[in-house]
């Protein structure tokens, strides 16, 4: 990273892509260092195309979700360095996903919400169960429940214009 006077950062995309997504995960979830880690490596791999982190209610259903989804394909067409005007993107988080933090966390302490992570791999493996569940070892991780949500879902999609491969989206029971 490098600083100038004019409070601006320059990363590369997948470092700002890792800040967004280990902020995201921490700051709603509590995830320690080796459950970020290990998403983190499969997004250093691009097996991952989405995190996902949800507020749920005393009965398992999710009451309030967030989604951030990797578009590889416009990640790897992309200039590999960007910079960022660090008065807005604090400690390299987009303020979009702040947002999205923010909202998320007053829903949970409102309602009385657990949380819970959850990924979605890339569709390469999600066709391939045998590579998939190799992937899934490599990462320690197991396949989740069938996600059920406490209602009918509506969907609040954000964009991130010095980012637009990270595309954050805000689901609740509305």
């Amino acid at each position: 990273m490098a600083r100038t006077g004019t409070n601006s950062e320059t990363h590369t995309r997948l470092r700002l892509m890792s800040l967004n997504i280990d902020r995201l995960l921490r700051r709603t979830t509590g995830a320690d260092d080796d459950v970020v880690n290990r998403i983190l490596l499969g997004i250093r791999k691009q097996y991952v195309k989405s995190v996902q982190v949800y507020g749920m209610n005393s009965s398992g259903e999710a009451m309030v979700g967030i989604r951030l989804s990797i578009d590889w394909s416009i990640h790897s067409i992309s200039v590999k360095e960007i910079t960022v005007d660090s008065r807005q993107w604090r400690e390299g988080i987009a303020p979009e996903v702040q947002g999205l933090i923010r909202t998320f966390n007053e829903w949970v302490a409102e309602e009385n919400l657990s949380t819970e992570w959850r990924v979605m791999f890339a569709q390469d493996l999600s066709s391939d169960p045998g590579r998939l569940g190799e992937v899934m070892q490599e990462l320690g991780m197991t396949k989740a429940q069938k996600l059920s949500w406490a209602g009918p879902v509506q969907e609040e999609d954000a964009a991130i214009e010095e980012l637009p491969e990270l595309r954050p989206t805000l689901r609740y029971v509305g």
